[in-house]
């Protein structure tokens, strides 16, 4: 906006160096200057608008083509007209007079566009890069959780004393955790159904730990279809917030609900937890690096790819995710 300002202002300034020292009309200024002005102004927004950005960026190459001829023409013939109607001299031009500057208008105001997308996408390349490294740096340190590797195995410990049939089910799901964050966190995304896997690993050796203080009430989707993907290690973060916040104080109970399911291309995810009031948490205690870096990770998908809400009250902290679904 501010480039496109100054270029107007330089232009009419350049232009308006023939007026000074003269004695003009007002009649004359108005259509010689303004005029002409205005010409150039409605020339090179209807070309760099309709028939770069509306038409030829849309792969619309013939429309663009004519749309640009017929304005070019026009702006010549309305230059032609201007001049021929504000000369004194009696001498009389016509549009080809002035075609090879709208056209040289033309390329110059393209060329400063196109410079100027290119470089706002370079940094945009840059800006998107430096999150990815950043993303990929705490994925690398949260793949495996020391607190929830060392309480899982400290429950499978009391699970062989008891000489539980339950262990070797349990050991299994906590293989195929680690295997799911070496090999699929780092993708760039991953099949629904195999994320609910892992969802559903994670939470079952939860529960072994929150046994008798847990209520948890969390539905899932019988069946997915094998072609809808995600974001992998996305909804594991508003799960491991819900058992961390949750347990703050190991007398209360913890209470987490909520519901994913997919309808057409978009997938619905919604989970709610208890936290105690009489903790005072900071925002960052209370949301975590995690859902920080999850947000980090939606936006470069694209605002209009998802919709992301949070809330805490009254003891209660809430997460509600539409996610459209990615094609393989």
């Amino acid at each position: 906006m501010v480039l496109h300002a100054l270029f107007w202002v330089i232009l009419a300034s350049a232009f308006s160096i023939g007026f000074w020292g003269n004695s003009f009309s007002w009649r004359y200024v108005m259509l010689n200057y303004f005029g002409t002005l205005l010409t150039y102004f409605l020339y090179v927004n209807a070309v760099l608008y309709v028939a770069y950005d509306f038409l030829f960026r849309r792969k619309k190459y013939i429309f663009s083509a004519l749309i640009f001829i017929m304005i070019t023409v026009l702006s010549a013939q309305a230059s032609a007209w201007i001049y021929n109607v504000t000369n004194t001299r009696g001498d009389e031009v016509a549009l080809f007079n002035f075609l090879p500057f709208y056209i040289f208008l033309a390329a110059f105001t393209l060329a400063l566009k196109i410079a100027r997308s290119t470089y706002l996408n370079l940094l945009k390349e840059i800006d998107i890069k430096q999150n990815l490294l950043n993303q990929k740096e705490y994925f690398l340190r949260s793949q495996i959780h020391p607190h929830f590797l060392f309480n899982t195995l400290n429950n499978f410990y009391g699970l062989a004393l008891e000489k539980s049939d339950e262990l070797p089910d349990y050991m299994l799901r906590l293989s195929n955790i680690l295997r799911h964050q070496i090999y699929h966190s780092e993708h760039s995304k991953i099949a629904l159904d195999k994320e609910i896997r892992f969802l559903k690993d994670y939470v079952a050796l939860q529960k072994i730990r929150h046994a008798d203080n847990l209520s948890f009430r969390f539905s899932f989707p019988e069946a997915v279809d094998a072609n809808a993907y995600i974001p992998p290690s996305i909804l594991i973060v508003f799960f491991e917030n819900a058992f961390k916040h949750s347990n703050t104080i190991s007398s209360q109970l913890i209470e987490i609900e909520g519901y994913l399911k997919v309808q057409q291309d978009e997938m619905h995810f919604y989970l709610k937890n208890s936290y105690p009031d009489v903790v005072q948490m900071t925002d960052e205690q209370s949301h975590g690096l995690g859902l920080k870096n999850v947000k980090n990770r939606l936006s470069l998908l694209g605002e209009n790819s998802y919709a992301l809400h949070t809330s805490k009250e009254k003891g209660i902290f809430t997460v509600a995710l539409t996610l459209k679904l990615i094609k393989p």
